[in-house]
């Protein structure tokens, strides 16, 4: 498919949901009413947000017995009658709105089958998605353990990159090499970027294995952030220790719901309830970020 386009397919494919689906309007509406506030942490700013709509992506159950018990709701057959795709990569995927967004022009790229959240598999369809939707999109991935709330259906989100904090602070640091470490805000990144794709997709794969051999649950604790330029192909790749923080299971004025995921980790921090926007701080956030992911240390270990 020519990316011109499909940009100009998925475009018009946003307006239309929002003409003929009353509820995504809706959602599209009240997210220019989301309560948003700056942090500066480690001389970095990050968006926090307080969003309602997104509780059910937060609070996601996606234990074994959960995720059996409910339809899934990424199959074409459970989803709203109103939600219109757009195939893309031969039909594989479709394209939709995202009904719950957290930034405008959000959209999700899903898998035609039901098979399980895995990148080891799907690793190339990310990177073509990445070359389709254009230079100024960011597709992210969130792993099985780490963000996604349909672990059992493989997908991926985009989103448009000047929304995201992350690249301010990385068009700052620009890395003269293909392959470095990254910090922002208290987490550590790998970024491995190339003008080949194939080159790209074989040092990401390299790390992918690294981590597989530490345990296949790695595989499933991991974000990837990626996009493309004028000159580059680039990824973030997140390796983590967990899925949640210790404040998300914590009791009385001691909780706060936050499950960090791919957008989290690019600057926009996403709180449904009130109570916590209002007291999450720039340490809470960074504690957060050291909490969940890979020390410098051992991002630097799956390189070698």
């Amino acid at each position: 498919m020519n990316p011109k386009t499909l940009l100009s397919d998925i475009s018009a494919l946003y307006n239309e949901q929002q003409r003929a689906w009353l509820d995504f309007a809706l959602a599209v509406k009240e997210l220019g009413q989301v309560q948003i506030k700056t942090l500066s942490i480690l001389g970095c700013s990050v968006t926090v947000q307080n969003n309602p709509t997104r509780i059910r992506s937060t609070a996601a159950k996606i234990d074994p017995l959960s995720i059996a018990e409910r339809p899934c709701f990424l199959c074409e057959k459970n989803r709203p009658p109103e939600q219109q795709g757009l195939p893309v990569l031969d039909g594989k995927y479709n394209i939709l709105v995202n009904p719950f967004p957290v930034l405008p022009n959000h959209f999700t790229v899903v898998g035609r089958d039901h098979k399980k959240q895995d990148i080891a598999s799907s690793l190339e369809d990310f990177l073509h998605l990445a070359s389709l939707v254009g230079k100024d999109s960011t597709i992210i991935f969130n792993g099985a353990k780490a963000g996604a709330s349909a672990p059992d259906h493989q997908h991926f989100q985009f989103i448009p990159s000047s929304r995201l904090p992350i690249f301010r602070e990385l068009s700052m640091h620009e890395p003269s090499v293909d392959q470095a470490l990254f910090s922002f805000a208290g987490a550590n990144y790998l970024l491995f970027t190339s003008c080949h794709q194939q080159v790209l997709l074989q040092k990401v794969g390299k790390a992918l294995g690294s981590l597989q051999e530490s345990g296949d649950a790695y595989l499933e604790c991991l974000n990837l952030i990626a996009w493309n330029d004028d000159r580059n192909s680039t990824i973030l790749l997140v390796p983590r220790k967990k899925h949640r923080p210790n404040c998300f299971f914590a009791e009385g004025v001691e909780q706060i719901l936050v499950s960090p995921a791919a957008i989290e980790l690019s600057g926009v921090w996403v709180l449904p309830r009130v109570e916590d926007f209002e007291k999450i701080s720039a340490q809470t956030i960074e504690g957060v970020n050291r909490e969940v992911c890979f020390s410098a240390e051992e991002c630097l270990n799956l390189l070698k």
